[in-house]
């Protein structure tokens, strides 16, 4: 009776330490996770400051005749990274004229950004993000705002503004952040609130590591994420074991399988034994072969060199005949441009020379008119003039004279055709 009531109270004394002792581990998981977040304002606008930094895609929000809300994407690069503007974090922008993003703001004066931290294997929930309020200011374009934008989004360089643009209607503009809503994540491990202008500007960019928490964390929280992870790492590595043991036992059948080949390996053993031998009695006469195909090779190789030098011969000679053949064109075209000018010279002698003759064979005929007309009055009259005599002879010597004349005109005529 004594022992069970001993028994009984060591029992009920472990199970208090055991209880006691979970409290104490509810307690610390606790104060890590107090410690775990940093859930202070100033963090939340360094978190902000970083996002638009580092982004290159807002949601541009405005109301449509005063009323209707809506919303587009935009690129934009942060003035943080561009020279020329001040470096105080807000967002610049190229909107078009046509746009209705800049008509509804010129028309009412209301706008907001939206940015958010788009990492992968973030969920998006727990991603920071922020609508920005505030005014547009538009910037005169330079050429340093042009590269800064363009190196941030090369797809937007055919129309950013400036001479160079298609598209001759847009302009940059500067988003001036006056304040700002923030949700960092869920509100037990980030904050959620307002930040004003004049600290998010204040405030130095944080960047975010890819893959990680965007909290602050301390040393011994991490030791004990760390613990956590192997406790819940421990059941799957208990589910795995079955798959392991399969696996062995795969592996133990395969290699019995390798056993059992074992003998049949032994048996092949001596036939590539002989076979080597072959090998290694056909070694010599290939060696002795192996002479042979070298000075084979190294005449094919003088050979090959001898036609290379042939071929390079023939290449510088191609120029010069390449030269000479167009020396022969060319001179070539000249008499034939000189052969053809003599053809219409001579042409035009020939037409002049038949005409000549022409004319020539007219005033024969002319001329025979006239004597038959002068004989033809002498019989009428049967009377001999006084001078008759005289002037038969004068006529019979002008007409000795004339084809004398003609002859000499006929010989020079040739002399010059025969020139040309």
């Amino acid at each position: 009776m004594k022992c069970s009531t001993l028994l009984l109270s060591l029992a009920l004394a472990l199970d208090s330490v055991s209880a006691r002792e979970g409290c104490d581990k509810k307690l610390r998981e606790s104060s890590h996770k107090e410690k775990e977040f940093n859930l202070t304002r100033e963090y939340a606008a360094e978190v902000a400051r970083g996002v638009v930094k580092y982004g290159d895609l807002v949601h541009v929000s405005t109301l449509k005749d005063g009323k209707t809300p809506v919303t587009f994407p935009e690129y934009y690069v942060s003035s943080d990274l561009c020279e020329g503007v001040n470096s105080t974090g807000n967002p610049i922008l190229v909107l078009m004229n046509v746009s209705s993003t800049l008509r509804n703001y010129q028309d009412n004066g209301k706008l907001s950004i939206t940015v958010e931290d788009r990492r992968p294997r973030h969920h998006a929930m727990s991603s920071p993000r922020a609508n920005l309020f505030g005014s547009l200011k538009k910037l005169e374009t330079t050429k340093a705002l042009r590269d800064c934008y363009g190196k941030r989004h090369p797809d937007a360089i055919p129309w950013l503004p400036g001479e160079e643009s298609l598209v001759h209607d847009g302009a940059f503009y500067e988003f001036e952040v006056e304040d700002l809503y923030y949700v960092g994540g869920y509100g037990f491990q980030a904050y959620i609130g307002d930040i004003d202008g004049e600290l998010y500007h204040e405030s130095e960019p944080l960047k975010l590591k890819w893959g990680k928490k965007h909290h602050k964390g301390h040393k011994e929280d991490r030791e004990h994420d760390d613990k956590g992870d192997d406790e819940k790492k421990q059941p799957k590595d208990e589910k795995k074991q079955p798959k392991d043991e399969k696996k062995h036992s795969k592996d133990e059948k395969k290699h019995s399988k390798d056993e059992k080949k074992q003998p049949k390996d032994e048996k092949k053993q001596p036939k590539d034994e002989k076979k080597h031998s072959k090998d290694e009695k056909k070694q010599p006469k290939d060696e002795k072969k192996q002479p042979k195909d070298e000075k084979k090779h190294s005449k094919d190789e003088k050979k090959h060199s001898k036609d290379e030098k042939k071929h390079s011969k023939d290449e510088k000679k191609q120029p010069k005949d390449e030269k000479k053949h167009s020396k022969d064109e060319k001179k070539h075209s000249k008499d034939e441009k000189k052969h053809s000018k003599d053809e219409k010279k001579h042409s035009k002698d020939e037409k002049k020379h038949s005409k000549d003759e022409k004319k020539h064979s007219k005033d024969e005929e002319k001329h025979a008119k006239s004597e038959n007309s002068q004989k033809g009055s002498q019989r009428h009259s049967g009377e001999q003039h006084p001078f008759a005599n005289e002037d038969s002879s004068e006529h019979e010597n002008e007409k000795f004279n004339f084809d004398e004349s003609w002859e000499s005109a006929k010989s020079i005529i040739s002399k010059i055709l025969n020139n040309y």
